[in-house]
């Protein structure tokens, strides 16, 4: 999966998905925007900067878990979190 990130100035988060038909029919890609979903539900409540996220599926994602997300997202977060501050204190 392909995340991109990007600050707003709104009071809240946005998701954004793509995932092409390639990877399957609307059934895999519904369930992969639901398991999307749920684990930034879990992840993000704690988040302290405002941002546009877009997720890009990849072919690999038909057999994705929750918990494989959850920490996928959560490596990534931090990532992105160390980058915000880093630009914070500039």
């Amino acid at each position: 999966m392909v995340i991109y990130a990007r600050s707003n100035n709104l009071d809240y988060h946005r998701l954004g998905f793509s995932i092409s038909k390639k990877i399957g029919k609307a059934v895999v890609r519904n369930r992969i925007r639901r398991l999307i979903k749920e684990a930034m539900r879990k992840i993000i409540l704690d988040f302290p900067f405002k941002s546009d996220f877009i997720f890009i599926a990849k072919k690999t994602a038909q057999d994705v878990t929750l918990n494989d997300l959850v920490c996928e997202i959560q490596v990534y977060l931090r990532k992105y979190y160390d980058e915000c501050l880093k630009k914070n204190n500039n």
